[in-house]
């Protein structure tokens, strides 16, 4: 035996009956004295290492064997309190708690390699755990590779004492009795039709399609734990599957799908908007939707309206005669646009500078919005830029001829804090204030020319009192 550094000790393997050590090798065995100085040291060493490992308590003597295919992450785990806390079922766990990590050593038994089962893992967990008596021992399991109850049965003793603590007083249940309903009730829920019932309409269920290769087969399931469980492999593979978007069959044989429950929803109607005659039916909101080039919600709103969309189409969930599809596109109101002229002058109002043919163009040019143009055309005294008269009408004294007269170039202003203010009363009647620019408002009201204009423009725009 030789010491290393941090208290750590190399020992070489113990001799092992040929019959009993598996195919793969064993490596060089480790122990630390004192695993809490040594806990980073022991993350390092056994980084994705399986093996089989041993905790010595110092005061009493009393051991744990374990196992595990990546012993770092389980000795993380002894580390974490909060993992000892929640795992009290396990003598070891207890005992760390009680005696600290300071009074334990950690060995390393054998390694084994990363491709040894969890059977061959838990015959060498067996090997060491049957080489301690009993008393001298946490582990409760003598053989590991058996389930704890795996063809054992309580004894008489043992029954007769489960049953005597829920005699009387000690049952739950004593001095109580279901009423009628309350039987009833638990009649029904025993029926296979309700346990049907309860397993079609689970909410978080997802319905899947499994297609079978080889028997060239599908069924539909109502679940995906159903599903695994016909199939017998774990749920989590059928997740993942998904998760992953695979398309090759799982284990070359099934392809899984989930189902298209918009096939089992109502039908919803289509109708020319023109003709007012029958289209085409579509199920479910999603297959809308994707006909529409629309959001699902958009889809949803649009069917229960039962109107005209995107004047092409009426749509309703309930099949209309022709009476209601006249009805519905005689109640269709049409938006009435007048196209109107923009016409510049000069500040004095005495020259005509530019025409603008509508008020879409007045504003690609402006950047002003359709409000503000509206405010600057309906008043006699307000100017565009401190320079601009604009009106929606041709001013009859002054110079409207556009001769003589080169390219219209008003020097804008790109930022935004430049936008002029119109401050008017409560009643919105009485025009009381302009101001040049958003910061020179902010300015007036709030004594400070760095407050921020965002407060500003949004009560602008929701046209809330300042």
């Amino acid at each position: 035996m030789k010491k290393n550094k941090k208290n750590l000790i190399s020992i070489s393997p113990s001799v092992i009956p040929a019959s009993t050590i598996p195919s793969s090798p064993v490596s060089q065995v480790l122990r630390y004295e004192n695993i809490i100085k040594n806990k980073k040291q022991i993350i390092k060493d056994n980084k994705c290492r399986g093996g089989i490992y041993k905790f010595t308590n110092k005061t009493n003597g009393k051991k744990y064997i374990g196992h595990s295919k990546n012993l770092s992450r389980r000795f993380s785990e002894y580390f974490r309190i909060a993992y000892l806390n929640k795992t009290t079922s396990m003598p070891i766990c207890n005992a760390l708690i009680k005696h600290g990590h300071k009074n334990f050593c950690l060995e390393i038994l054998e390694y084994c390699e990363c491709e040894a089962s969890q059977e061959k893992l838990l015959e060498r967990e067996k090997y060491y755990i049957q080489l301690l008596p009993h008393t001298e021992r946490y582990n409760i399991v003598e053989d590991p590779t058996i389930p704890p109850m795996s063809g054992r049965k309580h004894s008489k003793k043992t029954i007769k004492q489960m049953s005597e603590n829920n005699i009387g007083e000690n049952n739950p249940f004593f001095g109580k009795t279901h009423s009628s309903e309350t039987l009833e009730i638990l009649s029904e829920n025993k029926s296979e039709e309700h346990k049907i019932k309860i397993k079609n309409n689970m909410p978080n269920c997802i319905k899947i399609v499994v297609s079978d290769i080889k028997k060239e087969s599908s069924n539909i399931y109502p679940s995906i734990c159903e599903a695994a469980r016909a199939l017998d492999i774990p749920h989590s593979r059928i997740v993942n599957y998904f998760a992953q978007n695979q398309q090759k069959p799982f284990k070359g044989r099934y392809i899984f799908k989930k189902y298209d429950t918009s096939s089992d929803l109502n039908p919803i109607f289509f109708y020319d908007a023109f003709s007012l005659t029958f289209n085409c039916i579509v199920y479910g909101y999603a297959r809308l939707a994707n006909f529409l080039g629309v959001h699902v919600n958009t889809a949803m709103r649009v069917a229960k309206l039962s109107s005209v969309y995107a004047d092409k189409f009426i749509i309703s969930l309930v099949e209309l005669t022709k009476e209601d599809l006249e009805t519905i596109k005689g109640n269709v109101k049409r938006k009435t646009t007048i196209k109107r002229e923009i016409h510049v002058y000069n500040k004095d109002k005495s020259l005509l500078l530019k025409t603008f043919t509508s008020v879409n163009a007045f504003m690609n040019l402006s950047k002003q919005s359709g409000s503000v143009i509206k405010l600057l055309c309906e008043s006699d005294n307000l100017l565009w830029l401190d320079e601009y008269f604009i009106s929606y009408n041709l001013i009859p004294n002054a110079d409207n001829s556009l001769t003589n007269l080169g390219k219209f170039h008003p020097k804008l202003r790109d930022r935004k804090t430049s936008i002029p203010v119109y401050v008017y009363s409560q009643d919105t009647t009485t025009f009381i204030k302009r101001y040049s620019s958003l910061r020179e408002c902010v300015k007036h009201f709030e004594g400070s020319r760095n407050s921020n204009t965002k407060t500003l423009i949004l009560r602008i725009e929701h046209k809330q009192l300042y």
